[in-house]
């Protein structure tokens, strides 16, 4: 990786977004705290109520928008080619999320919305591969199926399991799960991806810090759907980047957010079953991915082809 994209997406892709995402989450849910305090004291009867939800969200979107403007030297309205489009889909997550987390609407319309979000997403990602006949319209329209339905009965799953859960439980188990993601992204050949995932994960480390001062704070409610549509994007990539050769394994990778999610009792046996879990996954997934990686190595070796060499300039 060259030295300056190295600087400038530790600086403005990760430190950056953690920052904000620090000072605003405890400015935001200190206000809620001394608010929740005062109607308590006014009414024993008084009712909270869930707190800033819809600020997550917000700054997990912008924690990965960050890393692409970096990658990307900054947007364009609508690019054609699909690498520049993950800015447009961490957007459209930041405002699904967003109304997620404003207010509690009828479980159908956010199952919709979820879904809707996702489809949407894989369409932006993928279309660009249809016009260049990498993919066909019935596999565009598969794989809108599958994301729409398939991630949004993940995000409903996870989100239900980490309604009572508090956030430095959770934070820490998508931390670890985004983590040990970045270097299989990078294994399909999809470093790209790797790289975007910084400031998400700069995002969550700060959430957890704060859930650990208060108690109300949460993931859920906007902030797991943001999290799976950016995994959904990622497998997307990959998969593409990769091309047939390890979809299986990137497949697997949509049962993060549910092993992340494990139910349980909020507390430490909780976080670490879900960190036990997080971690077989990812070895079953990275060893998947070595093992095909190995296949591709000894084919390639006979035609002095390294698969590698664009990244280590």
């Amino acid at each position: 990786m060259d030295p300056q994209l190295r600087l400038w997406l530790t600086l403005l892709g990760g430190v950056l977004p953690g920052a904000v995402a620090l000072v605003t989450l405890f400015l935001f849910w200190m206000w809620h705290a001394h608010r929740s305090n005062m109607k308590e004291l006014e009414s024993a009867d008084a009712v909270v109520s869930d707190g800033p939800r819809w600020l997550l969200p917000v700054l997990l979107a912008l924690g990965a928008i960050a890393c692409d403007l970096v990658i990307n030297s900054g947007m364009q309205l609508w690019p054609k080619s699909a690498t520049e489009r993950y800015l447009h889909v961490f957007l459209l997550l930041g405002f699904v999320g967003f109304f997620e987390g404003l207010v509690r609407w009828p479980t159908v319309m956010v199952l919709a919305a979820r879904a809707l979000a996702y489809a949407a997403a894989v369409w932006m990602l993928a279309a660009p591969y249809v016009e260049s006949e990498i993919l066909t319209n019935q596999e565009l329209l598969a794989w809108m199926a599958l994301a729409g339905i398939g991630g949004g009965a993940v995000a409903h799953h996870a989100d239900h399991a980490l309604e009572n859960t508090r956030a430095w439980n959770a934070g820490f188990a998508f931390i670890l799960a985004f983590a040990g993601l970045m270097p299989i992204l990078f294994a399909t050949r999809w470093a790209v991806g790797s790289m975007m995932l910084i400031g998400v994960i700069a995002v969550l480390v700060n959430v957890s810090i704060v859930g650990l001062v208060f108690t109300r704070v949460r993931v859920s409610r906007g902030g797991v759907s943001v999290l799976v549509g950016i995994l959904i994007a990622l497998m997307v990539g990959s998969g593409i980047q990769n091309e047939p050769n390890a979809v299986p394994a990137i497949a697997l990778l949509g049962l993060l957010p549910l092993v992340a999610s494990v139910p349980g009792r909020d507390g430490l046996g909780s976080f670490i079953t879900r960190a036990g879990a997080v971690i077989l996954l990812l070895g079953i997934v990275g060893g998947m991915v070595q093992w095909q990686n190995n296949l591709n190595n000894a084919d390639d070796s006979s035609t002095g082809e390294d698969p590698y060499a664009e990244y280590a300039e």
